[in-house]
């Protein structure tokens, strides 16, 4: 059994936070999952939401925030008042973190928020593969995206980082998956824990009971 800290040690520090993930690795977790978004001036910072409120005191989009603003926010009070001032970290200071800690593996989540149809060095794809590169982390990584254009354009990039595919519900019933699987080879497939729910499959019609059982068949592989 490995333990994944989601988005650090969340249940009890604030979520997504150098404090967070810090804490899940005193008490042994060797694998952390954590979310990035961009900033207006497209800076990768660490942040599940697409929006502010629910775990800073300013509202309003990550992307329309300048990173200057964001790293000053306070990420840490909603959870609790003892964690006031923890800030919002960026990608870089995370990988920095991570490059010192033994056995630690880093699922990054880039948000489909951050997608952009345009590319470019400021892409959300070449930013994250430089960063992993600059800190020699791409044996301890592996990205996941519910985006699946952000997974194979770091296919290109980097033929050899590890991916990992979130797929919907439609992708999986209709089996559109597969070719995604295909194209891409991932590290992993994350699912979603409700299609192995028996009233989950009990809803599927036959054509998607037959998709369903024939990925999670592939998924074993």
């Amino acid at each position: 059994m490995i333990y994944i800290a989601h988005r650090g040690l969340s249940g009890i520090f604030p979520e997504n936070t150098l404090l967070a993930f810090e804490e899940a690795y005193k008490v042994g977790a060797r694998f952390i999952e954590f979310d990035v978004c961009l900033s207006k001036d497209k800076i990768p910072v660490i942040i599940h939401d697409d929006t502010l409120a629910r775990t800073t005191n300013l509202r309003g989009k990550v992307k329309a925030i300048l990173f200057s603003k964001l790293s000053e926010l306070d990420a840490g009070i909603w959870k609790n008042p003892k964690f006031t001032n923890c800030k919002i970290p960026s990608l870089e200071s995370v990988l920095h973190w991570a490059k010192f800690k033994k056995n630690l593996t880093l699922n990054i989540e880039l948000k489909s928020s951050a997608y952009s149809k345009r590319i470019s060095e400021s892409s959300i794809e070449y930013q994250s593969n430089r960063l992993i590169q600059k800190y020699q982390l791409n044996s301890r990584v592996f990205v996941s995206s519910f985006q699946s254009k952000i997974l194979t354009r770091l296919k290109e990039i980097n033929p050899v980082l590890p991916l990992s595919i979130l797929p919907d519900y439609d992708s999986i019933l209709s089996g559109k998956i597969f070719s995604l699987i295909n194209e891409i080879q991932p590290y992993s497939i994350n699912l979603p824990y409700e299609i192995f729910t028996q009233k989950f499959q009990s809803g599927l019609s036959k054509s998607q009971s037959e998709n369903l059982f024939s990925f999670l068949k592939l998924s074993q592989k």
